[in-house]
């Protein structure tokens, strides 16, 4: 499901138990295009539901179309050092078109997707602070 968020982001939420499909990433692409308003916005996505994504999944949201739509992806992967794991080798090899972070939860994520509504951001900061 998402959802707009009133302090400008596009908030993602996976159901429990999903398998996340390349038709359902290209049915959520356009959803948050909507949202955004043509504009690109921070994306939150809480992941900690999902039961699996293949590659095809992996390669539409890394590809050269995502910066029209997101200005930067926070995921919630929750405390498992697994997925933190997993995730952070995926988004290493796959090298996204935006800057792409995991988090433990939402409160974690909020200073990261924070620095990026401001419009004269468009990549990390540079403080420890964010990391």
């Amino acid at each position: 499901m998402l959802t707009y968020d009133p302090r400008g982001f596009v908030k993602k939420v996976t159901k429990d138990g999903a398998e996340y499909t390349l038709q359902d990433a290209e049915e959520d692409f356009e959803a948050a295009k909507k949202l955004a308003g043509g504009l690109p916005r921070p994306l939150l996505v809480d992941e900690r539901g999902l039961r699996g994504a293949d590659h095809a999944v992996r390669k539409f949201w890394v590809s050269p179309d995502v910066p029209a739509v997101c200005k930067c992806v926070a995921v919630i992967t929750g405390n498992s050092p697994v997925s933190n794991m997993i995730g952070n080798f995926v988004i290493t090899v796959s090298k996204p078109a935006v800057p792409t972070k995991l988090f433990a939860s939402e409160q974690a994520a909020m200073p990261w997707i924070e620095w990026f509504l401001d419009d004269e951001h468009d990549s990390p900061p540079p403080s420890l602070r964010f990391r």
